[in-house]
């Protein structure tokens, strides 16, 4: 189920994320997305810092081929100081973004982003880069197959 696009301001989301390649593209990533959710989700405890189950993808282009993604969790600011040479500390841009709410299998998400497109020519918007997806639920015991994501697209 996805809703319908909204116009937001948004400010900045700190996360712990860590580069991942997929020379595949798109059909690629779901395994490496989990492993590496994962993965960030032990370092950060072992480092003291509070998960709250929300996981991030920053995608600076799609079309990008290998599709580079930054996969990560939403951290507080206070993480910055506990990055190693896998785990890096980013925080998306305080800004405007059109936001669509999707429920439903993870990665599948051609709906959602042709609403965003729409949208953004309707209101005579600015695409700007890099979007991200924010996975507030990712139903990993159901495989990803009722995820509720937030898309966020930033826009001028």
């Amino acid at each position: 189920m996805t809703h319908e696009p909204e116009l937001q301001t948004l400010e900045k989301t700190h996360y712990l994320y860590a580069h991942r390649s997929f020379p595949e593209g798109l059909p690629s990533v779901m395994p490496v997305f989990v492993q590496t959710v994962l993965d960030i989700r032990k370092f950060a405890a072992q480092n003291g810092v509070t998960d709250d189950g929300a996981a991030i993808v920053v995608i600076p282009d799609i079309a990008q081929v290998p599709l580079k993604l930054q996969i990560g969790i939403i951290a507080q600011p206070e993480a910055a100081g506990i990055c190693d040479h896998e785990v890096c500390f980013g925080n998306t841009p305080t800004c405007k973004a059109v936001i669509i709410k999707h429920k439903g299998p993870l990665g599948l998400y051609a709906e959602p982003y042709r609403k965003i497109a729409a949208f953004i020519q309707a209101n005579g918007l600015q695409k700007l880069t890099p979007a991200w997806e924010v996975i507030l639920d990712p139903d990993v015991a159901g495989s990803g197959q009722n995820a509720l994501t937030v898309i966020h697209t930033p826009v001028a």
